[in-house]
């Protein structure tokens, strides 16, 4: 309940931590094994936001400033924990399961 009130304080104040302009999901179970994915998946970009600029819509993201990501919500939080509202920080993505990562340079809503 405190970490609850902790977050409602700062979204009324205008702050989303971990916020960089796409929604978030937890790819399936079954592609996460076929697959063998690591991450979470990167949707719906908000234009003129960090995550529409460095094209992220569909990539999914496998770390944040060398935090591992693993398919879950709580492994995104935990990457995110330390990033504010206009920091910024590198996030490892792949657009295609097993393909090439790169690097990209989010600000932070």
């Amino acid at each position: 309940m405190e970490r609850v009130k902790e977050v409602v304080a700062e979204l009324r104040d205008g702050r989303s931590a971990g916020w960089f302009g796409a929604g978030l999901v937890v790819p399936p179970r079954a592609a996460q094994r076929r697959e063998r994915l690591r991450g979470i998946l990167a949707t719906g970009a908000v234009p003129g936001t960090a995550a529409s600029e460095n094209r992220i819509e569909g990539a999914l993201i496998s770390g944040v400033d060398g935090r591992s990501v693993d398919p879950d919500l709580q492994s995104y939080c935990d990457a995110v924990e330390d990033v504010e509202s206009g920091d910024s920080a590198e996030l490892q993505l792949s657009t295609k399961p097993g393909g090439k990562v790169r690097s990209a340079t989010v600000r932070f809503e």
